[in-house]
């Protein structure tokens, strides 16, 4: 991949989509009608999905948004508007979890059984955060592999403040706002994907992510996911410059913990006790061992962590070809890290890796700050 683009937004929601969309408006005409074809084709016995049905999917998601964050509404018509096209492209593109979801489970479960894919197979992304004594200086950080399939190109968006919004710098790609990302009043976040059984039209999940990083307190970030009308299932870490809370959601249910520990780590599978009737049962072990590996690798450096180890962490292949830094195999894994992430709440710093964090270099973002600085192999 490519050094990731980082897009500078500021002004009003309008404004800043526009800004969004004109940036990126071939990018977005392309993510578009790939997206869509791959909808429509058929796979191992699941239908496809033709443009008007998930196009109708996805606005029905639109009342929630425009009631609950209309400011998020106002930017998502702003990128079409930049983009010179449909609200409906958009809100396909910004509920592209949700719409996936749609076959899903059918479709790795239908490949599996027709011996396509093992079932260890079925990977995600490695999420970690560590506080307390866990790190040389003290600091709360979180972090992920971004584990997806080679089309999609992850961008860093930097948000200038506005109104009562602090500044901000997210993670997406052309046409999708956020999938996670830090704020410069204190607050970031992770997320990794699991799946569930109540799925359901409501908030999309890069309006949810966009939400929490508006929030300048812990439990009011925490109350941005508890409160919101969820979507699918989601198992999000957030941070602030003193703690972290462990936030994992189904569409209907969630199960928050403060985290006292030194170090978490979570992948793809249910942990809670309480959403564990909800799980769709898809994935396989790799979640497991991503999880219990990250953490193993965590207790190593306890007391020493820095951003630099953190990096190195989230490089580990252990397990390979479904270890925490994931390549495509095939018949093993469609996905790979197409991006790392190691977030510092308390200054608002985000280091993102151009690529798979094994041979990719690192660049450093600052919310409300200058521009990124390249080549950031490690940070002391």
């Amino acid at each position: 991949m490519d050094e990731i683009r980082l897009i500078e937004l500021s002004g009003s929601p309008r404004t800043r989509g526009r800004q969004h969309g004109e940036t990126l408006r071939h990018e977005i005409g392309a993510l578009y009608d790939t997206f869509r074809g791959l909808m429509a084709r058929g796979e191992h016995g699941a239908p496809g999905f033709d443009e008007a049905t998930i196009n109708a999917y996805a606005g029905a998601h639109w009342p929630a948004i425009r009631r609950d964050a209309p400011d998020l509404a106002d930017e998502i018509e702003g990128i079409a508007e930049g983009a010179a096209t449909s609200r409906d492209a958009i809100m396909t593109l910004t509920c592209v979890a949700e719409v996936r979801r749609l076959r899903q489970g059918r479709v790795r479960q239908s490949l599996i059984d027709a011996g396509h894919l093992a079932a260890e197979g079925q990977r995600g992304c490695t999420c970690f955060g560590v506080q307390g004594g866990a790190a040389r200086d003290g600091n709360v950080y979180l972090g992920q592999n971004y584990d997806i399939e080679p089309l999609w190109t992850p961008i860093a968006f930097r948000i200038a403040a506005h109104d009562d919004s602090p500044a901000q710098v997210a993670i997406g790609h052309a046409g999708i706002m956020c999938e996670f990302g830090v704020n410069d009043a204190g607050i970031g976040f992770v997320a990794s994907a699991i799946l569930v059984q109540d799925q359901r039209p409501g908030l999309p999940a890069p309006v949810i992510g966009r939400m929490i990083l508006s929030r300048r307190t812990l439990s009011e970030a925490t109350d941005a996911v508890v409160k919101a009308e969820r979507t699918i299932g989601i198992h999000y870490l957030i941070g602030s410059d003193f703690g972290l809370m462990d936030v994992e959601t189904s569409a209907a249910q969630h199960a928050v913990t403060y985290v006292t520990a030194d170090s978490v780590a979570f992948a793809n599978h249910i942990r809670a006790d309480s959403l564990q009737p909800l799980s769709l049962g898809v994935y396989g072990h790799s979640t497991f061992v991503r999880e219990g590996r990250m953490m193993q690798l965590l207790a190593r450096s306890h007391g020493e962590i820095s951003a630099g180890i953190l990096q190195a962490c989230l490089a580990d292949h252990a397990d390979s070809p479904l270890s925490i830094c994931g390549h495509v195999a095939d018949g093993r894994s469609t996905c790979e890290s197409r991006a790392s992430v190691v977030l510092r709440p308390a200054d608002g710093t985000l280091w993102v890796s151009d690529g798979t964090p094994c041979a990719h270099s690192w660049r450093e973002i600052r919310a409300g700050g200058p521009g990124a600085v390249a080549g950031l192999r490690t940070v002391a």
